[in-house]
């Protein structure tokens, strides 16, 4: 192997720039902003729906410690098991 000339300078890189978003095709950015548009849609209704369902959740949770001290003291005066229930 050669070692590099340093009177001769690499040959350049005459790829053009990238063109910005703004000078592509209008379609495509279209396109883009449309898809963007129905992410961000489906993306609130998603978190509408699960609202609901962690609301649901939270409350059961609630209901469930809130009653736990009566269940316990229905066991332990050895109440009937259908009135546990």
């Amino acid at each position: 192997m050669t070692p590099p000339d340093p009177t001769h300078e690499p040959a350049g890189d005459d790829t053009p720039p990238p063109t910005s978003l703004l000078y592509r095709n209008p379609f495509q950015i279209g396109f883009l902003l449309t898809l963007g548009g129905l992410l961000a849609f489906g993306m609130l209704a998603a978190i509408a729906a699960l609202q609901s369902i962690v609301l649901m959740g939270v409350l059961s949770l609630f209901l469930a410690l809130g009653l736990n001290p009566a269940v316990e003291w229905f066991v332990r005066r050895g109440a009937p098991a259908a009135w546990r229930s």
